[in-house]
């Protein structure tokens, strides 16, 4: 992971600072009234989206593989006082005391799942944790064909800030 932009949480929030779209907290909002509580955040990262909907009084769990990536999550939720209980674990064998009302699997990361088994393991994962009634939603993008066809050896920038 060192080579990736998960390696470190507090550049990951740098290089995705604009990355908050409108109506994407009040999506998820909607989506608990209909659903329930508690819930949990697959691949919650840093914790934008975790975080606010904990200030906002709703039960919610993160869970990610990366630890710098919760270490910075850890940070902020402290910094903004709130409680969160984050997770550290593979979505694709990770067992909590649990079921869920809602879970969620934000920002197309569900495409890092690349291959048909990994995705039974997470979607196994995630039937299990469901609350009878519960609903689970992800968000992914049709991919640029163009970014696709690029020499997967080569590095190529993704953004840039300053630091």
């Amino acid at each position: 992971m060192e080579n990736s932009i998960y390696y470190d949480g507090r550049h990951y929030d740098a290089l995705f600072l604009g990355l908050h779209r409108p109506n994407e907290l009040a999506f998820y909002r909607g989506l608990i009234e209909q659903y329930g509580e508690p819930v949990l955040e697959l691949g919650c990262g840093t914790g934008r989206l975790t975080i606010p909907l904990a200030e906002a009084g709703i039960d919610v769990q993160g869970l990610d593989l990366s630890e710098a990536m919760l270490a910075q999550a850890r940070r902020k939720a402290t910094e903004r006082q709130v409680g969160v209980e984050w997770r550290h674990a593979d979505c694709r064998d990770f067992t909590l005391d649990r079921q869920f009302g809602l879970i969620f699997f934000p920002n197309n990361s569900l495409l890092h799942l690349l291959d048909r088994g990994d995705l039974q393991a997470c979607l196994s994962r995630v039937k299990a944790h469901l609350k009878p009634g519960g609903a689970f939603a992800f968000e992914i993008f049709n991919p640029s064909l163009a970014m696709l066809n690029r020499d997967s050896e080569q590095r190529y920038l993704v953004g840039a800030y300053p630091d």
